[in-house]
This record gives C-alpha cells, structure tokens and sequence, in this order.
C-alpha cells in the first residue's frame, strides 16, 4: 500500500485497521522453522512459520508463488474476497 499511496496514507490505513486485526509476535521458534525452511525468501517464511504456529490456514498475497511451498491455502485479494466475502 505504502508504494501506491504514499507512506502517510499506510500509516493511516494501519492505524485503522489496528481494531479489526491481531497482530502476532514472532519467537525463537519461528525464526528458526523460518531459517530451516525450504522457502527461498526469509520474511515469507517468518509470515508462513507465524501462521502455522498460530493455527492459520491461509494467507492473502499479491505474490501467490512465493508461498507456493508453504503448505497454507493461498489466496490473492480477489480470489480472497470472491470465497470468503459473499453476502457479508
């Protein structure tokens, strides 16, 4: 968001979304699954390891095949919001 809107505009969406969203803590063992990973980028796999660890199946992306070994369902906004959004 930060790219196409600015870095102001990303804090305040942010800021907003802080209420409908949980943030989660990455531990030792996160950065280590993260480390041992066969995923090639290292913050992906920190996002995938914190997901498993908390019990998430799923992950929302602009780039689907970075997480085409994560083992989580794997979702682009749109595709996200056609299954899971209808009639809300």
């Amino acid at each position: 968001m930060r790219k196409a809107k600015g870095h102001d505009d990303a804090i305040v969406f942010l800021k907003n979304s802080i209420n409908i969203i949980k943030v989660l803590g990455v531990d030792e063992e996160v950065i280590i699954n993260s480390l041992n990973s066969e995923m090639k980028d290292f913050e992906d796999a920190v996002q995938t390891e914190t997901a498993k660890q908390n019990n998430i199946e799923i992950i929302v992306t602009r780039n689907k095949t970075d997480y085409k070994n994560s083992g989580l369902n794997v979702y682009n906004t749109e595709e996200y919001m056609v299954k899971f959004m209808k009639g809300k």
